[in-house]
């Protein structure tokens, strides 16, 4: 599995599609129409957030924008409206509703099958291996989000939805060294900075579920090692994990205003590739550049302004 989650799963979730855009479809799987309206559901599904919205009403979201971008291809009026009507049932085994078992689904599908396109029966098998193959994968990145040696401990601000992300180990140290020896070892210099890597991918693994089961509010703020700063290399490697407009969007990486001062550029050359910062003020001279930041607090954690 890579190290940007979102990027990974995505590419997984469309090849999941396509393929069972072609068992259905056989032959009249049209790859132009279907490849622009399979971008249009990914990026109304993922990306696009409407708040903490109900199901259902996702699924009228989504439908009048496949169907606007539908109406707006040159070439659907040879696919009579075939791809539009078959993403009706992507639906119901992306996760958006459950409204219907495979059994149901199936015989659904078969009747479409039967009535639009003149096609019997016997698609069932591929269908259902793709879809337990998509289960299986989708598990997998869930358990991603549990690893012997470290948990996510996330806790609660003075915002709503906007909740601190922490990285704690669950590794039992010898008796003969003290919780501060421990704490020592474990948040500072290198090992702090690698552990830096795990935060991020674990956060990105709950960004995921957090979409996927509709709780769109969430925010989280996660730290940055300050050291990292003079590494550039490995800093690019850690940013890219959250390369992408979703993971960017919902996770805010704080940051104390000695190090903008210090890092300006390169903190907005990040600010300008979309990713979002929180601005922790010890010094009043540096307000001046709040605008650039999505949080700002005082030296005392109290929030002083939103974006």
């Amino acid at each position: 599995m890579g190290l940007n989650v979102m990027k990974e799963f995505i590419a997984f979730d469309k090849k999941r599609i396509r393929e069972c855009g072609k068992i259905v479809l056989e032959s009249y799987f049209n790859r132009n129409v279907f490849e622009g309206m399979l971008e249009s559901y990914i990026a109304v599904r993922y990306y696009d957030v409407y708040g903490d919205i109900k199901r259902s009403r996702k699924i009228g979201i989504i439908y009048e924008h496949l169907e606007m971008i539908y109406k707006e291809m040159d070439s659907y009026k040879d696919d009579n409206g075939i791809t539009l009507e078959f993403f009706g049932f992507v639906y119901y085994f992306d996760g958006i509703s459950t409204r219907f078992s495979m059994d149901e689904l199936c015989e659904r599908i078969g009747k479409f099958r039967r009535d639009k396109l003149g096609l019997g029966m016997g698609f069932e098998r591929s269908f259902r291996r793709v879809l337990n193959d998509g289960v299986k994968r989708f598990r997998a990145f869930r358990n991603g989000l549990r690893d012997e040696r470290f948990y996510l401990s996330i806790t609660g601000t003075n915002l709503d939805g906007v909740s601190s992300c922490f990285l704690e180990e669950n590794v039992v140290i010898p008796s003969l060294y003290s919780v501060e020896a421990k704490r020592k070892v474990y948040n500072s210099g290198i090992v702090a900075e690698n552990k830096l890597f795990v935060l991020y991918y674990m956060l990105s693994m709950r960004v995921l579920c957090d979409v996927i089961d509709f709780r769109l509010d969430d925010i989280y703020l996660v730290s940055i090692e300050n050291g990292l700063w003079e590494k550039r290399e490995k800093l690019s490697r850690l940013m890219a994990i959250l390369d992408d407009d979703l993971l960017k969007e919902k996770i805010v990486i704080m940051i104390d205003d000695f190090v903008f001062e210090k890092y300006r550029d390169l903190v907005c050359k990040f600010i300008n590739e979309g990713y979002c910062f929180g601005l922790i003020l010890n010094n009043r001279n540096s307000s001046g550049f709040t605008s650039l930041f999505r949080f700002v607090y005082d030296s005392e954690k109290r929030l002083l302004r939103r974006v």
